[in-house]
Parts: structure tokens; sequence; C-alpha cells
């Protein structure tokens, strides 16, 4: 079922008029019609009203599916987070935190990746603490490894700076 047709099913289940819900937005019953022909899309803010009015969730409406895939996705996510040093994980954290803020995006997708992320470095955290008991000169080996990248990184931040300088100067 496409977009339009959910949208046209959920309308009817309200029992609203496509006049109605046209007036509710401000728009022409002759452009509400075009979201439910799939001609047009409304933008990311109707989309979240709809879902209001119409009592749905934006899963549904664009029928978003839980699927192998998209656990792959998360899983391969997860391991991406892990493998990340102390400035990643921050940098990632910092992001997902400005996503929250944006008034456009903060919706249940990002809070949903944002939880995801969160998840996920708590549990890269308390595989560190465990490490830290387990075997506590393999846990300073990794940190020092970590921190030389870290430092590697800076030099080549420094270096990438100073080249461009130069090509600028």
């Amino acid at each position: 079922m496409s977009f339009g047709q959910r949208l046209r099913e959920a309308r009817k289940r309200k029992n609203l008029s496509q006049e109605q819900i046209a007036s509710i937005f401000g728009i022409s019953t002759r452009s509400f019609s075009r979201w439910e022909m799939g001609i047009n899309e409304p933008s990311i803010e109707k989309l979240k009203k709809l879902t209001e009015i119409l009592d749905v969730s934006i899963e549904y409406l664009l029928e978003i599916k839980p699927t192998e895939k998209k656990q792959s996705i998360e899983e391969t996510f997860i391991e991406d987070l892990k493998s990340l040093n102390q400035k990643g994980i921050d940098k990632v954290a910092d992001y997902i935190q400005v996503l929250k803020e944006h008034p456009v995006y903060s919706n249940s997708i990002i809070n949903y990746i944002g939880n995801k992320a969160n998840n996920a470095m708590k549990e890269l955290y308390s595989i560190l603490d465990k490490l830290k008991e387990i075997n506590p000169e393999l846990y300073d080996w990794i940190t020092i490894k970590v921190n030389n990248q870290d430092d590697q990184k800076e030099k080549e931040d420094l270096e990438d700076g100073n080249n461009s300088k130069k090509a600028n100067g």
C-alpha cells in the first residue's frame, strides 16, 4: 500500500473529508488530493501534524517496518560505535544532541537513533570497565593506543591546516 493509500485510509477512518484536512493545513483540496494520489508529498512538518490529526504513527504512514536489513544496520552502527575512540564517541554524542534540538528533525526517528547510540555507548563503557577489571594491562595498552591515534590525528589535522595555509598564502 502506498503512502497516499495509507493516508486516504487513515483519513476515512477518522471520518474526515479531504476538504476538512485541506482547511486545517490552509491548502487547497486539490493539493491534499495530490498527496492521496501520490503526486506530491507533504513536508515533514505537515507529515507530523497529519499523524496527530489522523492518530497514526509516522511509521504507519511511511510504511516503515522493522526488517532484517534494518537490524543489520543497527548492529553495524553499534559495531562502528564500539570502534570509536573517546573523541569519536563524544563527537557522535554531540551530533545526536544537535539533531535532537533541531525543530524540523526532532521526531521519533531521530530519537530512536539517539537512543540506540546512547545504549551502544553505555555498552561500550561497560565493556571497557569489565576489561579494566579483568585485564588491566590490556586496558592500559588499548588506552595508550587510542591516545596515540588521537595524537596522530591531531598532528595530521595540524599539518593539513598548515599545508592549506601555504597553498592559500
